[in-house]
């Protein structure tokens, strides 16, 4: 079975690498596919193994920034080149107050005012 995954995720990255259409359809196509072949069941491994192979790839597959404000443009630019090929989404939290959380994969960093209040909470309460 584990093969299996393997070969189907691969199947998956290649065409969303290959493709001009939308992820969007190619997910579709690639569902309807297994459920064709009786294979749905196998979705969330699959899912876990193209995780796996795109790190493995790229060095990364899912990059989550928080910041206190809006980023410019020319910072999205950057962070789109640096972490090409991840899943990368940006929020916007005014609750930071300033700095910002960057989680890449399982790595999380909280550089914002916030966290360091709540870190300083915690050190004074100990």
């Amino acid at each position: 079975m584990k093969k299996l995954v393997r070969k189907l995720a691969l199947i998956y990255i290649k065409f969303a690498q290959t493709r001009d259409e939308p992820i969007e359809k190619i997910a579709q196509t690639f569902v309807l596919y297994l459920h064709e072949e009786k294979k749905l069941w196998l979705w969330r491994e699959i899912i876990k193994e193209v995780h796996s192979v795109w790190k493995k790839e790229y060095g990364y597959s899912d990059i989550y920034i928080k910041t206190a404000q809006t980023i410019s443009l020319e910072t999205k630019r950057i962070l789109e080149k640096k972490f090409q090929g991840a899943d990368m989404k940006i929020d916007v939290l005014p609750e930071l107050m300033a700095g910002a959380i960057i989680q890449v994969d399982d790595v999380y960093l909280d550089g914002s005012i916030a966290g360091q209040l709540s870190r300083l909470e915690k050190f004074l309460i100990s």
